[in-house]
Order: C-alpha cells, then structure tokens, then sequence
C-alpha cells in the first residue's frame, strides 16, 4: 500500500503519521505499507488542505484500502486515520498500544465515507495531581485516537505534579526517585 502526504504535512509529521500508519495496516490487514512523493501512484492521499473554519474538520472517503482524508488541520488528519480504522473495529481504550482493541486481518472492503465537523474548537483534558513523564507522554499520544486536539497542565508550570509522582508524595511506601527538570 503506497501512502502520500501532501505539502501541508511537515516532514516530521509524515514520519510520525507512516511509521504509526504501517503498524496499523499491517496488524489489521496484513498490508505492508510505504510513502510515495508521486499522489497518482498512492493507494491512500491524507492531504491537510488549508481553510479558515477553526475546527478540525475531516473527511474520509475510502473503499476497501484506497481512497483519501483530507482535513483543515492535521490534527484533523489524524483524527479522521483514527475514525476511520474505528469503522474496522479497532478501539483506542486508554493510553498505550496494550489497551487498543484490534481485530487482526481483516478483508478491507467496506466503502466509507464520513464527513465531520467537531462540535467543538478545543476537545482535550486537563492533567493534574501526580503524573510522569511516561503518563503525560503517553496521554497526549492516545489523545488524537479518541478524537482530541488539546492538553492542559492545571498549573503554567507542571513541576509540581512530577515532583509529586517522582517523590511519591504521601506514600511512605516508596523512596523518592531522582528526577530532572
């Protein structure tokens, strides 16, 4: 399966979003999958196309493993991947590759096609009390899979929270842990 990405996409974002994108396929559909410069020769085109609505809007139009998402912003890239591998069954339950829920090769041959708007411009969470960097790391990747595009610390700074996870404040059943800021 040959993947594009259009110019609006970072080259950061384009690695990020292939080497996500190739587990994926491959787990589900046993479809190895690679990047193309050349979006004629792409069996998948996920375009961020430029406008001036403030949500992250998608749409989807796929049938079986070739077809398009295309999207306003690239967390609306995202967001639409992710929706549409949930029409395949997948299920991002919380945090971490070992709570997702996937049904392994699958016969890809549905048609979808979805067109969303989000009610809301800001869809995300606030993360507060004690947290590590794994926890906080792993948050804000799960984030985009259940269809959010923001994360806020409670506080400007987060170092209390990581103090308080590294130090293991209130439980005298475990030593602190170095840490650094």
């Amino acid at each position: 399966m040959k993947l594009f990405m259009n110019e609006n996409i970072t080259p950061l974002q384009k690695e990020w979003f292939t080497k996500g994108a190739a587990d994926y396929m491959n787990r589900l559909f046993n479809e190895p999958l690679s990047l193309t410069d050349d979006p004629s020769k792409a069996d998948l085109n996920v375009e961020v196309v430029l406008d001036d609505r403030t949500k992250d809007s998608y749409v989807v139009e796929l049938d079986g493993l070739r077809g398009s998402i295309t999207s306003n912003t690239w967390v609306g890239a995202l967001n639409g991947f992710y929706r549409w591998l949930e029409e395949y069954g997948v299920r991002f339950v919380r945090p971490q590759k070992a709570h997702e829920v996937i049904v392994e090769n699958i016969k890809p041959d549905q048609r979808i096609l979805l067109d969303v708007e989000p009610a809301y411009d800001h869809r995300g969470v606030c993360i507060e009390g004690a947290d590590s960097f794994e926890n906080v790391r792993d948050f804000i990747s799960w984030l985009p899979k259940i269809g959010m595009n923001s994360f806020f610390v409670q506080f400007e700074n987060p170092y209390p929270f990581f103090k308080r996870w590294y130090e293991h404040e209130l439980n005298p059943y475990k030593d602190k842990e170095p840490f650094d800021t």
